[in-house]
């Protein structure tokens, strides 16, 4: 059985999740995905970003 997660990642200065995101990450071998994750409601585009194993 494939096993997939998934986290969130809350950053504390603006602009850090943006940066993150622009670079490839790999975790224990599996290439990570890297996605935008906002609270319902929240239009801002910095902070939060989900990440899942491929």
């Amino acid at each position: 059985m494939e096993r997939r997660g998934f986290g969130f990642v809350t950053f504390a200065v603006d602009g850090v999740a943006e940066h993150v995101s622009l670079r490839s990450h790999e975790t224990c071998g599996q290439q990570v995905v890297i996605d935008s994750a906002m609270p319902p409601g929240d239009t801002s585009t910095s902070g939060s970003f989900h990440s899942g194993l491929c």
